[in-house]
């Protein structure tokens, strides 16, 4: 694998949606279309994500465990699910009805998948390991960004990504405004992150869900040279969060390498320690795995 692919699914919206809401007067999309993307190549530059144009929304290359999260305002370590969702991707393209806003965008998709995919979900809660992100004793090594323009969009939660990429040498979130994460080859850097959404997408490079326990509210910008074998683990990891199946030489290499993010992390000052939380999850009841026709 190895491939420097970088998910979308690295981190999650940050406000949440109850069950006991009151309901908006937004319930659907006005039209919608579903369709099954084409098998993901990673040794192409891939695009994908949500987009959002005026009335249009569009989802590109999303796997159904991303539209799930993105529904029900989750990270993506609180859905419990058949791991094919993490595999099987769509396309889709809807419409929002007059007068309603992206805000209501997760409700209606909640809508359309309990039509299409006759999804059916509900909350519960359980203990799991965790990594706590911690600043460590000598104190933090990474600059604060530069002070936004009054102009420049803000990226604090991962559900504005516009654009996220990936192939060959590496991959890139992009949220916009100058904020992004990216993998390119042996490195990892960032800009304008805040280190909640930095916790959010070490998750996807790590065996557990990393939590933000910095007390950071800041913006910050950082780089770090990376081994050609850690980089080769992260990236592998990164592949298997999104659904890629691992080769025998990929596990052998995890195994040797074993986990390179908590010493990779200390030389920008900041540390994972293990420990237990208690996270409210999701669990899919039932799911089709093909939607019914548009």
């Amino acid at each position: 694998m190895n491939s420097g692919f970088i998910p979308i699914c690295l981190a999650a919206l940050s406000a949440g949606l109850g069950f006991c809401q009151s309901r908006p007067a937004c319930l659907e999309f006005e039209v919608a279309s579903v369709k099954l993307g084409p098998p993901l190549d990673i040794s192409k530059t891939v695009v994908f994500g949500r987009q959002i144009d005026g009335a249009q929304v569009r989802f590109t290359q999303t796997s159904l465990r991303d539209l799930v999260r993105i529904a029900w305002a989750v990270r993506d370590y609180q859905i419990e699910a058949p791991s094919w969702l993490a595999s099987v991707r769509f396309n889709v393209s809807a419409k929002l009805p007059e007068a309603c806003t992206q805000k209501q965008v997760p409700e209606m998709l909640q809508a359309l998948l309990a039509d299409r995919f006759a999804l059916k979900v509900h909350r519960s809660s359980k203990d799991l390991p965790v990594y706590d992100l911690v600043v460590r004793g000598g104190g933090l090594k990474i600059k604060e960004s530069a002070r936004e323009q009054p102009d420049e969009s803000r990226a604090d939660t991962p559900e504005q990504v516009k654009l996220a990429g990936g192939g060959g040498r590496g991959g890139i979130v992009d949220y916009g405004g100058g904020s992004y994460f990216a993998l390119p080859h042996y490195r990892m850097e960032g800009r304008k992150l805040s280190i909640n959404v930095f916790a959010g997408l070490l998750g996807s490079l790590t065996d557990r869900p990393v939590i933000d326990q910095t007390g950071l509210s800041g913006r910050y910008d950082f780089d770090l040279e990376l081994t050609e074998d850690d980089y080769d683990a992260m990236t592998t990891r990164a592949g298997i969060s999104i659904g890629e199946a691992p080769s025998p030489k990929d596990l052998q290499q995890l195994a040797a390498v074993g986990d390179p993010l908590p010493r990779a992390l200390r030389s920008l000052g900041l540390d994972l320690k293990p420990g237990k939380g208690h996270v409210e999850v999701l669990i899919v009841d039932e799911v089709r795995k093909d939607p019914t026709e548009n």
